[in-house]
């Protein structure tokens, strides 16, 4: 049964652990650090739980983004519009008593918090999978444009991608991959003494030594010039269309990292291993969500990651984009998202039935 929760994902998966719910995978992208006030009630972070909370002062710092002034991000002229117009963000406030925090996660005063909260809530997903399951972590990095307080240098990258992998490898979990995210439409930045920012990565993260990766599901095509290279790495190798092609390889010693089937009799060479850079175009989302990250992204995710049937989970599902996909691969999804506006938007994207509960 496919299953949506209105809630604050820690509480969720607390929960959800304790009914033995499992999952085999999740795919997720949580709000990235210093880049947007999403406007949802603070929840606490830390402190002592019997603690009655003598909140001090509210906090707050000008916004920052992964181009460096955190406005031109992927969306449409109203979406850039309403984040132009938004100059600072409250950073929360904390417990005179047990120095406990009360905020939003990515809206921590600084990048260490920020870390240390993201490591909290994977620490209870890893609880949730399966022994072989996996972890795909959409994050992006972000600009010190705010103060010299947040802990890195004023205008110095935070390198907030690196951080979470290290931690949570820290943590137990096994870092396996960074793939890369190049989004080929991204939005030009203003800034003169850097590059514009064209990437996010996808962390591939596992439980376990040992966990499923389906690698046939996410081949890719071939590129034209494979079986001239082949060629040229392979003495006596016609390319097809060639005189003398016969589509294979003859078996050596030495295959020179070549595709083994490359070499088995009457096949011919047209696809390869995914490689780690994904050429995926950000899409446009109708809906009143700042940041939704793109079905095409999150496929070959739950294809390598799960088997039909399975569960695959989502701790920020925001507008439910991991239920989409699920329903079109035949998986099953359990939806987590703090803010109560998006159980219709996920309802709308997800055909199946869904029961959706208030944790």
């Amino acid at each position: 049964m496919n299953r949506a929760f209105v809630g604050d994902c820690r509480d969720v998966l607390r929960e959800l652990i304790a009914q033995g719910a499992r999952a085999q995978m999740c795919v997720t992208s949580p709000p990235y650090w210093g880049v947007r006030d999403y406007g949802i009630a603070p929840s606490v972070w830390g402190g002592a739980a019997e603690c009655d909370h003598q909140w001090g002062d509210n906090i707050t710092m000008h916004r920052g983004g992964p181009h460096g002034n955190g406005v031109f991000l992927s969306g449409g002229r109203a979406v850039v519009a309403a984040q132009a117009s938004t100059k600072k963000m409250r950073s929360g406030n904390f417990c005179m008593s047990c120095g406990a925090w009360l905020g939003c996660l990515g809206l921590e005063p600084n990048i260490f918090m920020y870390v240390e909260h993201i490591v909290e809530v994977f620490r209870l997903v890893k609880e949730v999978l399966k022994k072989d399951g996996t972890l795909w972590l959409n994050i992006g990095d972000t600009y010190n444009t705010t103060n010299k307080s947040v802990g890195v240098k004023l205008k110095e990258m935070c390198a907030i991608p690196w951080r979470v992998g290290i931690a949570l490898s820290d943590d137990g979990w096994y870092l396996r991959q960074d793939n890369i995210w190049h989004k080929p439409n991204v939005m030009p930045s203003s800034q003169r003494d850097r590059c514009t920012s064209a990437h996010e990565y996808v962390l591939l993260l596992s439980k376990s030594r040992k966990y499923y990766f389906n690698e046939e599901a996410i081949k890719e095509p071939a590129s034209p010039n494979t079986h001239a290279r082949l060629a040229r790495a392979h003495g006596g190798y016609a390319p097809p269309g060639q005189d003398g092609h016969r589509g294979i390889l003859a078996p050596r010693a030495n295959s020179h990292g070549v595709n083994p089937k490359a070499c088995t009799p009457g096949q011919v060479l047209d696809t390869r291993k995914k490689r780690s850079v994904w050429t995926i175009p950000t899409l446009p989302y109708a809906g009143p969500h700042y940041a939704t990250f793109p079905t095409t992204l999150v496929q070959p995710c739950v294809l390598a990651g799960s088997r039909p049937g399975d569960v695959v989970l989502d701790p920020f599902a925001g507008t439910g984009t991991v239920g989409e996909v699920c329903n079109e691969l035949a998986r099953k999804y359990i939806l987590i998202d703090i803010d109560p506006k998006n159980e219709v938007l996920q309802h709308e994207r997800t055909s199946a039935p869904q029961a959706v509960m208030a944790i």
